[in-house]
């Protein structure tokens, strides 16, 4: 039987980064699914409006049990959480996936997700 003691701390960090990977893809399917069923009136609304449909919609997807995962997250996890928002901003401005999500967060004056995040207290691995 394997016991903590025969894990060794490459090992486990291995295993919380593969963890921690999956759980991503998966808050980012649901939030994918969130944003798809929101259908195509997302566009023919003010950008304000788009801005408060993601805090009331899609943000919570992302956040629920955030702050168990936050500690432990990497700079590669944290931008693709950036990609939720970055998706859902240029779907609202009918922008090609290709345009410069600087460009879209200065258009919309919004920060990235992480930011927001970052603002409301939650803890990131230091070196992300």
């Amino acid at each position: 039987m394997l016991t903590a003691s025969d894990i060794d701390n490459d090992d486990y960090d291995n295993i919380t980064t593969t963890t921690t990977t999956m759980m991503i893809i998966k808050i980012k399917a649901k939030a994918a699914a969130a944003i798809g069923a929101l259908g195509q009136h997302v566009p023919n609304i003010s950008i304000n409006s788009s801005l408060r449909l993601f805090d009331a919609k899609i943000k919570p997807i992302v956040t629920y049990n955030l702050n168990l995962i936050s500690p432990s997250l990497k700079c590669n996890h944290l931008t693709e959480l950036d990609r939720v928002k970055n998706r859902f901003l240029k779907r609202v401005l009918c922008l090609p996936l290709s345009t410069s999500n600087e460009n879209v967060h200065k258009l919309c004056d919004t920060y990235r997700l992480c930011v927001e995040l970052h603002d409301k207290n939650f803890k990131f691995d230091e070196q992300a």
